[in-house]
């Protein structure tokens, strides 16, 4: 994986309540809703999401989301969380 670096971007975490997940599009619904929100104002758009949730990841792979690397989100107790972070659509220029 190649260093990259995004200028005017907005980092995004969604979350859907459990009941909810992988059902009726509301997943997609959302990002969809902040992809157009970043557009709007003229930001790229890179979602953060946790490692164990494979249902999000695959979501945003089918959107045409790019990784761009691996985070860790430290918590309460000292204890950290794995998670990717996946560039929007257009927000990551191949030729870089």
């Amino acid at each position: 994986m190649r260093d990259v670096v995004i200028h005017d971007a907005v980092t995004l975490g969604l979350f859907e309540h459990s009941d909810q997940d992988g059902k009726r599009g509301v997943g997609r619904m959302l990002a969809e809703a902040a992809l157009a929100y970043a557009a709007g104002k003229r930001l790229r758009a890179v979602f953060d999401v946790m490692e164990k949730d494979r249902t999000a990841i695959s979501m945003y792979e089918r959107m045409g989301c790019v990784l761009l690397g691996r985070t860790l989100h430290h918590v309460a107790g000292g204890r950290t969380i794995p998670a990717l972070c996946y560039a929007a659509p257009g927000a990551v220029d191949p030729a870089a």
